[in-house]
């Protein structure tokens, strides 16, 4: 993510990968956004990668469940916008693998009062209905490499 390296995240993600957006930005317990598939998420983050000058994620801490299967980054981002605004949230974000990909992944954040979500939500992405993922077979962590 902070090296904005989209070729690295298609070697990463399952072609049928779920990104959620937990964070509702209505107050209700919907997710914001949900993104099903390698072509809706990797369109999400064209746009986060488009919209953020810089992506640093800070204070992070990781940690993996016993059986390895799910892992979640907890950290705060300490982002700069394309027009040079800050974007500062916290985030929580869980990781499924499968098979050494991700098949999954939960992210939620505080939100910052610099930040637009729909400025990093591509125009043709529709929140979908919740699912519970079920952590399935060992997790790689990401280095930051």
């Amino acid at each position: 993510m902070e090296a904005k390296d989209l070729s690295a995240v298609v070697d990463m993600i399952d072609r049928d990968v779920e990104l959620t957006v937990a964070l509702s930005f209505t107050g209700e317990p919907e997710p914001a956004a949900r993104f099903v598939g390698d072509e809706q998420v990797l369109g999400y983050l064209t746009g986060v990668f488009t919209n953020m000058a810089t992506i640093d994620f800070v204070d992070e801490r990781v940690s993996v469940t016993a059986d390895g299967a799910t892992s979640f980054r907890q950290a705060n981002g300490d982002f700069t916008t394309a027009d040079g605004r800050p974007y500062r949230n916290a985030y929580v974000v869980r990781l499924d693998g499968h098979e050494g990909r991700l098949p999954r992944s939960r992210s939620t954040a505080t939100r910052s009062p610099t930040a637009r979500p729909s400025a990093i939500r591509p125009a043709d992405a529709r929140p979908r209905p919740g699912r519970h993922s079920v952590p399935r077979g060992p997790c790689a962590v990401p280095n930051r490499e």
